[in-house]
């Protein structure tokens, strides 16, 4: 069913787009219902609240559960009073619960503790608990005398289940729009910041950023809780990511990320916030735990990618000072994005450049991220950092980090959403810590200045030759081809550069744009081009004659996981 949500959460939408990659704009967190039931006093001393109530459909029946909460009024400790919980149905009938084994039997001065109870029926009959009723029952005289201490409406409290449904609008919350967590005692206050689609297997994963405010004056402990998606009539319990916080500072913000993986063809219509209880047996080792659900709130809509802030090459990109990913004493500046190509394949590669600035006084860590370029229709291609023999941006100098995208040949679109994304836990789950609109450019030509970034080649001068040699002996000829230049190769930003990527790739046509003979030279390390006058030589493999006129393309090579892609970067006519 769908869920009414308020009108006003429309409006949040678009906010929560926009600060993706900076601190979440936090409002005054609207008064959320408690999450308990009104407070009934039982003795003078201890009063109660019901904090849950659960009737679950079992293979064999129903199980019934509840969990309530006894406050002490007093200076001094008291004891837990004498007390049976039980379950009225719609029909009139009474089910007595029993107490967990782990239910304590004294409240604190000025103190509350929570008490938990649970029955399992072996009854197919139909049933609808109304009401539940704290009873007690004097054994001290015959017949018993029985006292109702209080009797508690359900209404809302009343969870149905793994699949149950949150209908009361009170507990319906928008995207981007600050709650704190019913039944809790906790003051923090939760607002979802980013959802990230991604696959675990053919079934779609969900990964939904929450940031965590504590208001208050004291460190305050994450309460334990996870988020459900529900997609139809259907709920499925989703797992927090690895590296949550314990603890909140005061004033302090974190964040928190929670998976929620459907079935493949699932959409996800909501999430639940959905909190634990648990009932200890007598005589078992372990307690049986089940989830209740407390409040909902509307996923993340498509973006308005438009909103999004226009980068160009050289400008920096905003991340979240929030994400743990990239160091604060990081400055990150998009270099460049341009179109690559990916001979006999039917997709091409945008291959994004990352500059990496360390303003600190000691070696940080070169970031690893994940990405993704979103075209104008929003369809999302996921990026591969390439492996980097730079480990550390070293102080005053800078690293580039290379991400390159798969791209089909028909996506005609230059003006894309790149996003940055936080790589968390074992799977690997990601969310966006940057968000940014730019342009994918082409080739860009010369002959005297060649770009491709973190290195320029100025070309002084150049000329074409070629050679026929005769081997005395077999009388079979070979052919030459000499490229001859005058270079001057220097990285054009304080970086260090990686030995294997980006390096130049030279082959030789012939008139018809037969490819003759190729060469490929790194820019750093052994066997790199060098400055001065260089003179390349290329042996023809795949003609029997000598070519004339001949045409040098120079191209940037950047190896992806799919193979080497190329970029034109000058040609060369003879």
């Amino acid at each position: 069913m769908k869920l009414p949500w308020k009108q006003a959460a429309a409006g949040l939408l678009l906010v929560s787009t926009l600060t993706l990659s900076v601190p979440p704009v936090w409002a005054d967190a609207a008064a959320a219902p408690a999450g308990l039931s009104a407070s009934y006093d039982l003795n003078g001393a201890a009063s109660l609240q019901v904090k849950s109530l659960l009737q679950e459909k079992t293979a064999s029946g129903w199980r019934i559960g509840a969990v309530v909460k006894l406050y002490n009024n007093s200076a001094v400790n008291v004891r837990v009073p004498d007390h049976e919980m039980r379950a009225k149905g719609a029909d009139g009938n009474t089910f007595t619960l029993q107490p967990s084994a782990a239910n304590v039997k004294t409240i604190p001065a000025y103190g509350f503790v929570e008490l938990s109870y649970l029955l399992e029926i072996e009854s197919q009959a139909p049933l609808s608990i109304t009401d539940l009723l704290c009873i007690y029952v004097d054994w001290s005289v015959y017949p018993k005398t029985e006292s109702v201490l209080a009797d508690v409406p359900v209404g809302s409290l009343l969870w149905r289940g793994k699949d149950a449904a949150i209908e009361d609008p009170a507990l319906l919350k928008g995207w981007g729009e600050a709650f704190t967590i019913p039944g809790t005692n906790s003051p923090l206050e939760f607002m979802p910041v980013s959802m990230h689609k991604q696959f675990t297997g053919q079934s779609p994963t969900y990964v939904v950023k929450l940031a965590v405010r504590n208001p208050g004056e004291y460190a305050e402990t994450l309460p334990d809780f996870t988020l459900s998606g529900r997609s139809g009539s259907r709920s499925t319990l989703g797992t927090k990511v690895e590296g949550a916080p314990a603890e909140v500072n005061p004033g302090e913000t974190k964040y928190i990320s929670f998976a929620v993986t459907l079935e493949p063809e699932a959409q996800l219509d909501s999430l639940y916030v959905m909190t634990p209880e648990s009932f200890l047996k007598q005589g078992q080792p372990a307690p049986l735990t089940y989830w209740t659900g407390r409040l909902a709130f509307q996923p993340q809509a498509s973006q308005n990618y438009a909103r999004l802030p226009v980068i160009k090459a050289g400008e920096t990109i905003a991340v979240d000072p929030h994400s743990q990913a990239v160091n604060p004493q990081l400055g990150v500046t998009l270099q460049s994005l341009q179109w690559f190509e990916n001979e006999g394949q039917q997709f091409k590669t945008a291959v994004a450049k990352i500059k990496f600035a360390n303003g600190s006084t000691s070696p940080v860590p070169l970031p690893q991220l994940g990405a993704e370029l979103v075209s104008g229709n929003g369809v999302p291609y996921s990026g591969t950092q390439l492996t980097s023999a730079v480990k550390e941006v070293l102080p005053g100098l800078g690293a580039v980090g290379t991400y390159t995208f798969a791209v089909p040949k028909s996506e005609e679109g230059s003006r894309f959403t790149l996003r940055l994304l936080e790589q968390q836990g074992q799977q690997l789950y990601r969310t966006p810590i940057a968000q940014l609109q730019t342009e994918v450019t082409g080739d860009e030509l010369s002959t005297e200045l060649l770009k491709f970034y973190p290195f320029e080649m100025k070309i002084d001068s150049w000329g074409i030759s070629n050679m026929a040699m005769q081997n005395i002996v077999t009388k079979a000829f070979s052919y030459t081809y000499k490229l001859k230049m005058q270079l001057d190769i220097r990285t054009s930003d304080e970086v260090i550069a990686d030995g294997a990527q980006p390096k130049l790739y030279m082959q030789i046509e012939n008139l018809e744009g037969k490819i003759l003979t190729s060469k490929t030279y790194p820019l750093t390390g052994d066997n790199r081009l060098a400055n001065g006058i260089q003179s390349i030589y290329f042996e023809s493999t795949n003609s029997d004659q000598l070519e004339y006129p001949i045409t040098v393309k120079i191209y940037e090579l950047v190896p992806t996981p799919l193979g080497d892609a190329k970029r034109l970067i000058s040609v060369m006519k003879q």
